[in-house]
């Protein structure tokens, strides 16, 4: 009834539903628009809740309950390409790098070529972990409309409000499709060892990409 049992086929079948709809996207491309266009809360409108009946974490249900329709038209994706997954798999699997060549090798990508010390949080995944002294970066890339600029607006909210979080800028204007820009992420806490969770929305009259986020001061 629940789980990643039913959660991935469901997920499957819309991605497919996605790539019918927009065959010049990427696999990143689909995942943004699925994960930044879902709902925190489920189908009958209620907060989502863990096993135990508890409001979940976002550990638990990750972007949230997808929205399909919404996830057709995201207006904004995170985008990545076989480079970004490269680098990071060269530095996590750090060392002897013959195993990690033959998985990126027929994307002519070599560990010795590609950006050293690539992290998970510096991926351009579409949520967002900030470590603590640590400012995240990330690139949004316009899929549409074609009509005329859009610009969109920043609105934050975190659990626990004695988290601030900075971002920078908090507009970000686009013309056509295929334009893109890029943000900063940091978080201030007057303290030690917390770690608190929030979305990060970037609104327009049209679009509104919720970009799910954990910071750790």
């Amino acid at each position: 009834m629940s789980g990643t049992s039913m959660a991935t086929p469901h997920v499957s079948g819309v991605a497919a539903l996605l790539k019918g709809l927009h065959p010049d996207w990427s696999p990143a491309a689909l995942r943004s628009a699925i994960v930044t266009t879902a709902s925190a809360y489920d189908n009958v409108g209620d907060v989502i809740l863990d096993e135990q009946k508890q409001r979940a974490s976002l550990f638990d249900i990750g972007g949230g309950h997808i929205t399909p329709q919404a996830a057709a038209d995201p207006g904004l994706v995170y985008e990545m390409n076989a480079t970004d997954y490269g680098a990071f798999l060269c530095n996590v699997l750090a060392g002897p790098h013959d195993d990690i060549q033959d998985l990126i090798g027929d994307q002519g990508l070599n560990c010795s070529t590609l950006p050293a010390g690539v992290q998970g949080f510096q991926l351009n995944y579409p949520s967002i972990v900030v470590p603590a002294n640590t400012t995240v970066q990330r690139t949004l890339t316009r899929v549409g409309p074609a009509d005329g600029g859009e610009t969109y607006y920043l609105f934050v909210y975190m659990r626990d409000p004695s988290v601030k979080v900075n971002v920078s800028p908090r507009t970000l204007e686009f013309s056509n499709p295929g334009d893109k820009q890029i943000f900063l992420v940091s978080g201030e806490y007057q303290g030690k060892n917390k770690t608190v969770e929030g979305v990060l929305i970037w609104n327009t009259a049209h679009h509104q990409i919720n970009t799910r986020m954990v910071v750790h001061i």
